[in-house]
């Protein structure tokens, strides 16, 4: 696969995203990491962070590796400990990911949560994670704004599982899929982030306007932590789960 280079740079000011798996490296740093492979409602975390979510309105199904989850309807929603996964420098992103029909418009996989009501951008700032037209988004609030960088478009196919991965390093971030690095870009900033509390969309009233932007697709080995994987550690990680 090709490497394509996106350079873009953006100055954001003003601003305020049971047992252990052999596979989450480093677990004292992972904010989550959720293999969906319990039964019930509540998602249990497989990292030392303990951070237990709950679903609503999701399916169990099976995933890449043991069970995952299926957003199958508006409202289809995991809410997880809000403001649990502070950001002021890092983090890496990855998941397993499978869709029936190609991504259009807006689907919210990460959605912020602020100020008061679910998913609103305001006032605190966090960070989200979206696809928009099969490509993936990596975004930012800036207060009055949602400031964003995204990958080069990405080739989904209809229902086969496809992994993907972004690292940001404090500046650097990197867009992966299948294991390979397809688009960089810089950010330059000097944000205090936070990771909201919901994965699947991302409720929130901007101007008298509720906006939801659901994910529909399945999800499988969501991981976040604040540590910077390297290019070698995500594609041996791809290499041992495909």
């Amino acid at each position: 696969m090709k490497k394509y280079i996106c350079i873009l740079a953006i100055v954001l000011t003003g601003c305020g995203a049971d047992g252990k798996s052999s596979s989450s490296p480093e677990e004292s740093k992972i904010g989550f990491f959720y293999t969906f492979d319990n039964t019930g409602s509540v998602i249990v975390d497989s990292s030392d962070a303990d951070n237990n979510a709950t679903a609503d309105a999701i399916s169990r199904v099976e995933g890449k590796i043991g069970s995952a989850v299926k957003f199958q309807t508006l409202g289809s929603v995991i809410e997880a400990p809000r403001d649990s996964f502070p950001v002021t420098e890092s983090l890496t992103f990855r998941a397993w990911i499978k869709t029936d029909v190609s991504f259009t418009d807006r689907q919210q996989l990460i959605g912020a949560w602020t100020g008061g009501a679910p998913g609103s951008f305001y006032p605190i700032n966090n960070f989200g994670i979206s696809f928009i037209d099969n490509k993936l988004s990596f975004e930012v609030s800036s207060y009055p704004n949602m400031l964003s960088v995204e990958s080069i478009t990405l080739p989904i196919g209809v229902d086969e599982w496809f992994q993907v991965a972004i690292t940001y390093d404090g500046s650097q971030i990197k867009y992966f899929f299948n294991g390979e690095v397809i688009s960089e870009g810089s950010i330059i900033s000097s944000f205090d982030s936070s990771f909201g509390n919901q994965l699947g969309h991302n409720y929130h009233v901007f101007g008298g306007v509720t906006i939801v932007d659901q994910f529909y697709g399945y999800l499988d080995e969501f991981y976040l932590s604040e540590q910077v994987l390297t290019e070698q550690e995500i594609l041996e990680y791809y290499n041992s789960t495909k």
